[in-house]
């Protein structure tokens, strides 16, 4: 149980980086990610919270003049613009669900800039499910239910919540929020919601809750239609100046564009493939029997691993594969590199490329990820364990 409580530390620190004094660093330094009591510093609730989730928001790249509309999302987009011209009358409780990759976060991003944008003084709460758990964990045992439901429901005007879902994992939060809904449909707030399945479909809800979540308008984001994934891949192509003759794009269309991560990952490997080559670095030899095996170079599970990894950490895949030295990147990254290298046998040569670093370095990484493990470090072992489902 003292694990879990360490791992829950962790995953606050990741949440919030800036709501402690942390050590100058100019290296990717692990120890960035120790317990804020190691620190020797007392743990205070950020400030100013729905100012910086505002300002997290506004810098996203999500924005509807980017999104790719079809037959597929204009149920969800329609909607969309329902809320947009009436927060909370029109459709006070909406959950748009579909299976990852449909567009629903990129949906749920655009919809709140253009509310920010059209309604100046709208107060919206925007966050992620697997964030607001930690932040509900972290304020009752700093303030109590009474703070919780203050920040949520009484001093805002709408609630967005993306894949919600890890949020009812917890009893005590399925309860609580039953009182948040109440008072957002009480007040005539809105109410948004993502999930990776309909409300009727959720298991382990309380009778209370599956009711409420029950209870509004739920609308899904069906696969990329043929127009859809032509206009991703011809953006994308254009974004990275490359050129294709339209017999390629069709085939990367109806082989890979049933939703976005997959046609992504055939884009990526595509640029790779006709784009610049770059001298390969020569392989560390390791011992045999430590030698990971090789796989198949013929699926997209890189690119499939990396968007779960940034999305476990709340973070972009670009910040994954970027070369800043944030310290709440650093951590994520060094795991993808260890489980893509040491679990999955993905090559140093391959993964450097994809990294942007020479070898040694994503080799530096594994390394650092396995001596963790083998000494039991409660972090790692949390981290890992919360997405062994997700990357097996």
């Amino acid at each position: 149980m003292a694990d879990v409580k360490t791992g829950w530390t962790q995953l606050e620190l990741l949440n919030f980086p800036d709501e402690v004094s942390l050590p100058e660093d100019s290296s990717e330094d692990l120890t960035s990610f120790l317990p804020i009591q190691a620190l020797g510093k007392k743990r205070t609730l950020r400030k100013n919270y729905l100012k910086y989730l505002r300002e997290r928001l506004i810098s996203s790249l999500n924005v509807w003049d980017n999104y790719f509309l079809g037959a597929s999302n204009e149920e969800a987009f329609k909607v969309s613009k329902s809320i947009l011209e009436g927060p909370g009358s029109a459709y006070p409780y909406v959950f748009f669900y579909s299976r990852p990759g449909l567009g629903k976060t990129h949906l749920l991003h655009g919809l709140g800039k253009e509310i920010l944008k059209k309604h100046k003084s709208y107060r919206l709460y925007f966050t992620s499910g697997r964030e607001l758990l930690s932040r509900y964990r972290a304020i009752m045992r700093e303030h109590g239910l009474h703070y919780f439901l203050e920040e949520t429901s009484d001093e805002v005007d709408g609630l967005f919540i993306d894949d919600v879902e890890p949020c009812f994992e917890c009893p005590d939060f399925q309860r609580d929020f039953c009182l948040i809904f109440n008072n957002l449909k009480l007040k005539g707030k809105q109410l948004v919601m993502t999930g990776s399945e309909s409300p009727e479909s959720l298991t382990g809800l309380s009778q209370k809750l599956f009711e409420r979540l029950n209870s509004g308008l739920f609308t899904l984001l069906e696969d990329f239609d043929e127009g859809i994934s032509k206009a991703f891949a011809q953006t994308f192509l254009k974004e990275h100046s490359l050129d294709a003759k339209i017999d390629v794009i069709e085939d990367l269309v109806a082989k890979h564009g049933q939703n976005g991560y997959r046609l992504e990952g055939a884009l990526c490997r595509y640029k790779f493939n006709v784009g610049p080559k770059t001298e390969e670095a020569p392989i560390v030899e390791n011992n045999e029997e430590e030698a990971p095996k090789v796989i198949s170079d013929s699926s997209c599970f890189e690119e499939d691993i990396l968007g779960k990894v940034s999305n476990y950490f709340g973070i972009l895949k670009g910040d994954l594969l970027s070369h800043s030295r944030k310290k709440e990147f650093s951590l994520p990254r060094h795991i993808a590199m260890y489980f893509l290298h040491s679990v999955k046998g993905v090559s140093l040569t391959k993964l450097g490329k994809m990294f942007g670093r020479d070898h040694t370095s994503i080799l530096y990484a594994a390394e650092k990820i396995k001596n963790l493990i083998g000494k039991n470090d409660p972090q790692i072992k949390f981290h890992l364990e919360s997405m062994k489902s997700r990357l097996t």
